[in-house]
Formats: structure tokens, sequence, C-alpha cells
């Protein structure tokens, strides 16, 4: 009996000393990457053994899928951050140049974090984390028109015969003057031909009268699989807002269908009305 005591005892220890080895080992485990525009912001929980003299050194690497075959390498160096104590959550910032995201849409840019130590030792590399490397197309030359049926926003596309992995869209987000509150609004869109060329239209329908409005629009790029599985979506950068003030200065409708409606009371003269249907 005291011997089963005594292994269980040992178990129970030995079971948490290795729950606390794995919490405490210093490699970085819930590594993040989030792409909006040509800007890749990677994030992390530092590990709590983690010192000042500690530095975790970002890769890059670019490949055909969202993973990597074989243990993690660091083809592309990125930069380093130090491990600082007092904060729990650390931040890079990767710029993508224009040749990485034009070469070819279907790869990706497959990121890691390798720790290492005060004597440049390596203590292990992160998991991966991943963005595809598809082109985004920015909303350039926004402008609005007003009329009875709401604000019609117009801006350059540049869409031109995408191929069929690639599907070009946008979002449209409005927000009311003195108020905080970002909201993406559905909006009937379409193009318009002019002698610049094409132009994307959104019209906002949900206004409310004698409001102030800023607009702006946010590129969308959805990445296909062969098969037409969908596998990535990018947001590009927002456009520079505009201001709308929903004025109305425009008359009521102009009454349509009418219908003569003759009224006979004994004793008095006809009556002829006009109602509208």
């Amino acid at each position: 009996m005291k011997l089963n005591k005594t292994l269980l005892a040992f178990a129970i220890c030995a079971s948490l000393s290795s729950a606390m080895s794995a919490d405490q080992s210093p490699q970085v485990r819930d590594l993040q990457a989030t792409r909006k525009g040509n800007k890749v912001t990677l994030t992390w929980t530092q590990p709590r053994m983690a010192a000042n003299h500690q530095v975790a050194k970002v890769c890059r690497n670019i490949s055909a899928s969202s993973t990597l075959s074989g243990s993690p390498t660091c083809t592309q160096p990125l930069g380093e951050v130090t491990q600082k104590t007092s904060t729990t959550t650390a931040q890079f910032t990767d710029t993508l140049t224009e040749d990485a995201t034009s070469s070819d849409p279907m790869q990706f840019a497959v990121y890691t974090v390798e720790m290492r130590d005060g004597r440049g030792r390596s203590t292990g590399f992160s998991n991966l984390a991943s963005v595809p490397l598809a082109p985004t197309l920015p909303a350039k030359g926004l402008h609005s028109e007003l009329d009875a049926h709401g604000v019609y926003l117009i801006w350059e596309n540049e869409i031109e015969n995408p191929p069929a992995s690639l599907q070009f869209d946008y979002r449209v987000y409005r927000s009311e003057k003195g108020t905080a509150a970002r909201i993406a609004i559905p909006y009937l869109h379409g193009l318009i031909h002019t002698k610049e060329g094409e132009r994307w239209t959104g019209i906002d329908t949900s206004i409310e009268w004698e409001k102030s409005y800023s607009y702006w629009i946010t590129p969308i790029t959805r990445i296909y699989a062969p098969g037409g599985k969908l596998i990535g979506e990018i947001e590009g950068e927002d456009s520079e807002p505009i201001s709308v003030v929903t004025h109305d200065v425009f008359p009521p409708a102009v009454p349509e269908r009418l219908m003569t409606i003759v009224n006979r009371i004994p004793g008095k003269k006809v009556h002829r009305s006009s109602l509208g249907s």
C-alpha cells in the first residue's frame, strides 16, 4: 500500500513538472499573421521563461502552400525583437514588396519566430503563420453624388481580366459625424462607362437625411483553389475618406396612376376627387 502511494505521488509530481516545463518552454507557440495591403502584422505571446537578454528572430519563407515541408528554417531573416519581462505580447511588422505580391498570386509568405538565448543559441522555432501573396487593387479617385435615392459612390476600377484563382471586390464603410462607430453597409453596385474608362459604383440607400457621413472603400481579394474552394481573403489599404452631407433638396415624387372618383350625395352637387394609387 505504501509503495502504491509513493508511486502515485511520484507520478503526480512528474506530471506537474512536465506541464510546468512545457508551459515555461522558451518557445513561441501562438504566432499569428494578419495582412492588410502590403503590411503583415505578426503577434505572439513571449515565453514565460524569456529574459531581457533573449531575442526573437523573425523569419519569412516563400512557399507554394501555407505550410513548409520539413523542419522550419530561417531562409530570409527580417529582424529581431528583444523580449522584455515587463510585457507579455510582442509584435513585428513586415512590409511586402511589390515584386513579392505580383510574382505568383498563389504563393504564401510563411513566417516563424526563432528564440535565441543571450549567447545566440537557438532555443527552438515557433509555430508557422502564413498569409497569401495575392495582390490587392486600391480604390482610387473616390467621389460621391447625392440624389433622392441615396448616396452614389464612384471610384476607379482597375480590374481587367483577373485570373480564375482571384476574385476582386470592395467593401463600403460608413461612419456618422460625432460617433466612432464604423459600419460596413450593404450597397447596390455596378459598373459605369466613362471616357476615362470603367468606374465602379456603389449606392447607399440606407441613409438618413440631414446627416453628415464619412465613407471609405476597402479592397478585398479572395483566393480560390483550382476546384473553386476559397482558401484565403485579403484586405487592401483603405481609400482616403470623403465627407457627405445628406441635405434633402429634392422635391416630393410626382403622384402616379391617378384615378377619378365621383361621389353622388342626394341633395348636393357632384364632387370629383383624384386619388393616387
